[in-house]
C-alpha cells in the first residue's frame, strides 16, 4: 500500500477527465491522508487534507478540462512517514530554468534513517517510546528491517526532502546518483509545459486514453502504447524504469537526464 501518483497530458483538443480522475479515486479512495490536484491550463491547485465525502466534492467541483497540450496532475497520500497535515500534502513547489514545479512521490526515501510502522502513525509521542523499548519488524517491498536499528526524526515528510535535495543538486551528476541511491518509487514534477518524471526501483506505468498520456506509478488501463502521438520513449516496454526523464509538451519531446541502473554499483 503506497501513496497514488497520477500525470495525464492532453494530446489533442478539448477533453475533461473528470470521470477518470473519479475511477482513480474510486479504486485508491483508502488514501485518505492528503489530496493534491493540479491543473496547468487554469493554473488551479488543491492541496488539502480531509474526509472521503471532502475528497469526494472537491473532485466534483475542480475543473478537470484541458486544451491540447496541457496537463492534470493528482497526488493521493497514503502517509507513512510525517503527520496526516497540511504541510506534508504533496504538489510542493521548486524553480528550475525559470519555471515552477509542482512535485510529488510515492515510495519511500532514506528508509535507513526511520521507519514508521503503521499502527503508530499519527501519534508521534508513542513512536518515540517505542523505538526507545522494542523491537518490530516491518515489511518495505521484499525486504525486512528491524526497527530497532533507526532512529525517529520528526514530523517532515521523507519526500519533501527528497524535493528539497534534488533542486538544489538537480543539475549535478554526481549529487543526484548520490540522493537516488536512498529513493524508491516514482516522483513527478510538473510545470505549465513539462513534466520531470523520475523512477527508481518502481515503474512509471505509460497508458494512453482519451487522446492522452497517463503516466502514474499503478497500471489503470491495458490500451497500452509506446509512442504516442509524436512522443517518442526510447523503451522497450510501455513503462519508465530506472531513469529520471524530462517530457517537453509543446515540443513533443522527450529527453534522458539520467540513467540509474547501475546505481547502486556505483555509489555504494
Amino acid at each position: 500500500m503506497m501513496c497514488f501518483n497520477l500525470v495525464i497530458i492532453n494530446l489533442k483538443g478539448q477533453n475533461n477527465y473528470q470521470n477518470l480522475i473519479k475511477y482513480t479515486y474510486n479504486e485508491f479512495s483508502h488514501n485518505k491522508d492528503g489530496l493534491f490536484l493540479y491543473n496547468s491550463l487554469t493554473g488551479n491547485i488543491v492541496r488539502e487534507v480531509g474526509t472521503d465525502e471532502s475528497y469526494r466534492r472537491i473532485i466534483d467541483n475542480f475543473g478537470f478540462t484541458t486544451n491540447e497540450n496541457s496537463l492534470i496532475h493528482v497526488h493521493l497520500r497514503l502517509a507513512t512517514r510525517g503527520k496526516v497535515t497540511k504541510d506534508n500534502v504533496h504538489g510542493w513547489s521548486y524553480t528550475w530554468n525559470n519555471e515552477t514545479f509542482l512535485c510529488s512521490h510515492n515510495g519511500s526515501y532514506h528508509d535507513d534513517k526511520y521507519i514508521i510502522p503503521p499502527k503508530y502513525k499519527g501519534n508521534e509521542e508513542e513512536q518515540k517510546t517505542t523505538y526507545d523499548t522494542m523491537s518490530y519488524s516491518y515489511p518495505l517491498g521484499s525486504e525486512w528491517y528491524s526497527e530497532s536499528y533507526y532512529r525517529y526524526l520528526g514530523d517532515n515528510s521523507d519526500s519533501k526532502e527528497f524535493f528539497d535535495k534534488l533542486f538544489q543538486g538537480i543539475d549535478k551528476e554526481k549529487k543526484i546518483y548520490k540522493l537516488i541511491r536512498d529513493f524508491y518509487g516514482v516522483a513527478f514534477c510538473t510545470s505549465q509545459n513539462k513534466v520531470l518524471a523520475i523512477s527508481y526501483k518502481k515503474s512509471i506505468k505509460l497508458q494512453y486514453y482519451n487522446n492522452a498520456i497517463v503516466l502514474s506509478n499503478e497500471v489503470l488501463y491495458t490500451d497500452l502504447t509506446y509512442n504516442i502521438s509524436g512522443f517518442k520513449f526510447k523503451i522497450s516496454t510501455p513503462e519508465v524504469y530506472n531513469k529520471m526523464i524530462l517530457i517537453d509538451i509543446k515540443k513533443r519531446e522527450v529527453k534522458e537526464l539520467y540513467d540509474f541502473t547501475y546505481t547502486e554499483v556505483l555509489y555504494k
